[in-house]
């Protein structure tokens, strides 16, 4: 999976949900709500700016990320 021009993709390759959100500043709008990623799934967010994503780990790990992701881009959380 690989996002269009303006999708930031990021896929979930761990073995729980992952909670995530991207958020919409610089002009940008659609939701900046957390959004659940089961195992081995994607979500995807219409930008048109670099923003900033937040992953949340639910494995019992405590573990949590801060990216900075653009459009066009698929990251993947392992």
């Amino acid at each position: 999976m690989s996002g269009t021009e303006d999708e930031i993709v990021i896929i979930n390759f761990t073995s729980s949900t992952i909670i995530v959100r991207v958020t919409a500043d610089n002009g940008d709008t659609g939701s900046a709500a957390f959004q659940y990623i089961d195992p081995n799934d994607y979500g995807a967010w219409t930008r048109s700016q670099w923003q900033v994503a937040f992953v949340f780990r639910k494995d019992g790990s405590s573990q949590a990320e801060t990216m900075i992701v653009k459009p066009s881009e698929t990251y993947q959380i392992t």
